[in-house]
């Protein structure tokens, strides 16, 4: 009977590195734009995701991402100081960037179609997303695969959230 080793899945390997799907900035406007927001939380899942590969820890992404009003200064604080251990060159202060995501968060309470100018709230996850983005790129045991086309669920996505806009647009014109 052959020994069979099992291998450790939070373990990385740097002869087999653990590969990260990513996109670019335009997809990621477009895909918070299109899904009103909803998409910054799996963003913000995702990196506390790869936080606690990369560092092995036993944080729970999910409990952290249904917890992001507190978690959010610390998830950013932990992707610049680790895209900086990668040579990252830029900077961003964290508590700026968690206020005015707050800050513009509170605009969805707004009449219509006044709400609409929560949608910008991705505009404080930006500097956030290029560095994580970076720090995948250039963590030892990672190997970033940036994806070139929407993925099959981002497709589902625009497409879903397509409708919903359009059945938005439309109601608004005919009230």
């Amino acid at each position: 009977m052959e020994n069979i080793e099992q291998m450790d899945p939070n373990v990385t390997d740097i002869k087999n590195p653990t590969i990260v799907n990513t996109i670019n900035v335009n997809k990621f406007i477009a895909l918070s734009l299109i899904t009103v927001g909803l998409y910054n939380f799996w963003w913000i899942y995702k990196s506390w995701r790869f936080i606690r590969d990369q560092e092995k820890s036993e944080i729970l992404p999910a409990f952290r991402t249904i917890l992001s009003l507190f978690f959010l200064i610390p998830l950013f604080n932990r992707i610049l100081k680790l895209a900086k251990r990668s040579g990252y060159e830029p900077n961003y202060p964290s508590v700026i960037l968690f206020i005015g995501f707050l800050l513009v968060s509170f605009l969805a309470y707004l009449p219509e179609p006044y709400f609409l100018f929560s949608l910008v709230g991705f505009v404080f996850l930006i500097p956030p997303f290029k560095a994580i983005k970076y720090a995948i790129a250039n963590c030892e045991g990672f190997k970033e695969n940036e994806l070139r086309t929407f993925n099959g669920r981002q497709i589902f996505l625009l497409v879903i959230f397509g409708i919903i806009w359009i059945l938005y647009i439309v109601g608004f014109m005919l009230t």
